[in-house]
C-alpha cells in the first residue's frame, strides 16, 4: 500500500458465510461514505453534539452495510497490516463503559432535578428507569431479535410525562397518557421508520440532564488500558457494539464522547441487532481473521451465548469468549446456561472474567 493511501474495504468469500446466512443477513451491499457525509448520515447535525465529537468522527472512514443496519468505522487505515496476529473483539456497553451506572445517573438526575421540581414536576428514579425499559423496541428492517434501546424515544416519553404532570394531571393519568404516546410512536416507527422521532417533543430541562451526564465519566479505565493501550501488542482491536447507532446519545455519540476512540482502536462495528453476526461479517471483511485466535470480550449473556452457538454451528475452532462481569453492571447476576471453562476475579476491581471455549482447540489458547 502506498503511504498515506487508505485501504478500501471489500466483502470477500468466507467459509463461515453460507446460503442460509445470505437469507438472514445479506451483507452484499458495502457502501462507503465520506467523513463529511457521515455527519448527516449518522444524524449528528444537532446543535447539542459537541465539536469534539464531530472532529473525531471526521478522522475515521465509514461504511454502511445492509442499508445502515450495520455501520463500520475504520479508525486505523493500516489495520490489515496486523495480518497473522490475534484479533480482539470488544463490547462497549458495560464492558468498556459502565452503561448501567451512566443510566442510573440519568434516573437520579431526573428525580433530583431542581429545574423540574420548580415546575412542580416530580418523576422518581424508578419511574425514569421504567421509561428507559419502555424505550427498548424493535424496528422493522433493523432490529428483529432483541428490542433495542432508543434514546430519542426515552427523551420523548420523559418529556411527555413531564408535560402531563405540569398540566396538573394526576400521576396515574399522566402515566397512562404517556403510555398512549409510546404506542402512537411505536406505530409510526413501524410504518415510517425511526425518522418519526426526529421532530418529537423534547423538554429542555430533561435534555440538559442527559447532556450533562457525559460518558467520559463512566469508562472502565483498567480494562481499557489493558485492551487498547498496550502499545507493545500487535493484535487487531475491534469494538463491536449494539444499540441505536445514530444521533444524540446513540452509540457513535457515546464512543466518541467517552474518549475511547483516542485509544488503540482499529475498527468499530456498530450493529442494531445481535452482535454475533458481526463475526461472520468480519470474516468477509478481514479474511485472515479466520486463521488466528479471536478473543471476544462481552458482558451480556444474551450476546455471549449467540457467539458460542455460532462457533459450534460453523465449526469455528479459533474462538475464545470472555464474559466480563463488572461488580456494578446490570447483567452481572444473570445466570448463563453453561459453565465457563475458566474463571478469574481481578483482585483490584472485583471484575469476574469467565472464559468459554465453544470448541476445544488448545492450539489457539495463549
Amino acid at each position: 500500500m502506498v503511504a498515506g493511501v487508505k485501504e478500501r474495504l471489500t466483502l470477500q468469500q468466507s467459509r463461515w458465510y453460507t446460503e442460509a446466512d445470505f437469507q438472514v443477513h445479506r451483507f452484499f451491499d458495502l457502501e462507503p461514505f465520506s467523513p463529511g457525509t457521515a455527519i448527516s448520515k449518522l444524524e449528528l447535525i444537532n446543535p447539542n453534539i459537541p465539536t469534539a465529537v464531530l472532529d473525531s468522527v471526521l478522522n475515521s472512514s465509514w461504511y454502511a452495510i445492509d442499508q445502515g443496519r450495520i455501520i463500520i468505522e475504520v479508525r486505523n487505515p493500516k489495520f490489515n497490516h496486523k495480518i497473522g496476529n490475534a484479533a480482539y473483539i470488544i463490547d462497549y456497553d458495560d464492558c468498556i463503559m459502565s452503561t448501567t451506572l451512566w443510566h442510573q445517573h440519568e434516573f437520579a438526575g431526573i428525580a433530583l432535578s431542581r429545574s423540574l421540581h420548580d415546575r412542580d414536576i416530580h418523576i422518581g428514579a424508578e419511574q425514569a428507569s421504567d421509561i428507559y425499559e419502555l424505550s427498548k423496541i424493535k424496528v422493522p428492517g433493523k432490529v428483529d431479535h432483541e428490542p433495542r434501546y432508543t434514546p430519542l424515544l426515552n427523551l420523548t416519553l420523559l418529556s411527555h410525562l413531564a408535560k402531563f404532570l405540569e398540566s396538573r394531571q394526576t400521576p396515574e393519568e399522566a402515566w397512562q397518557n404517556m403510555l398512549g404516546v409510546k404506542e402512537r410512536y411505536v406505530q409510526e416507527i413501524l410504518q415510517h421508520g425511526e425518522g418519526a422521532l426526529v421532530k418529537a417533543f423534547i423538554d429542555d430541562d430533561i435534555l440538559a440532564i442527559f447532556l450533562a451526564n457525559t460518558p467520559a465519566n463512566f469508562v472502565y479505565h483498567d480494562l481499557l488500558d489493558h485492551l487498547l493501550h498496550d502499545t507493545y501488542r500487535k493484535e487487531l482491536r475491534i469494538i463491536a457494539t449494539r444499540g441505536k447507532i445514530e444521533g444524540l446519545l446513540g452509540q457513535v455519540y457515546k464512543l466518541h464522547m467517552s474518549g475511547v476512540m483516542n485509544s488503540k482502536v482499529d475498527l468499530v462495528v456498530y450493529s442494531n441487532d445481535i452482535k454475533a453476526e458481526a463475526l461472520i461479517l468480519l470474516s468477509r471483511l478481514i479474511p485472515w481473521i479466520k486463521d488466528v485466535l479471536i478473543r471476544v470480550f462481552d458482558d451480556n449473556p444474551a450476546e455471549v451465548l449467540p457467539y458460542t452457538d455460532l462457533a459450534r454451528s460453523k465449526g469455528i475452532q479459533n474462538l475464545e469468549i470472555i464474559q466480563v462481569r463488572h461488580p456494578l453492571a446490570k447483567p452481572r447476576k444473570t445466570v448463563i446456561r453453561e459453565e465457563p471453562a475458566l474463571s478469574f476475579t481481578d483482585a483490584k476491581t472485583n471484575t469476574i472474567y469467565n472464559h468459554f471455549f465453544p470448541i476445544d482447540s488448545i492450539a489457539f489458547i495463549t
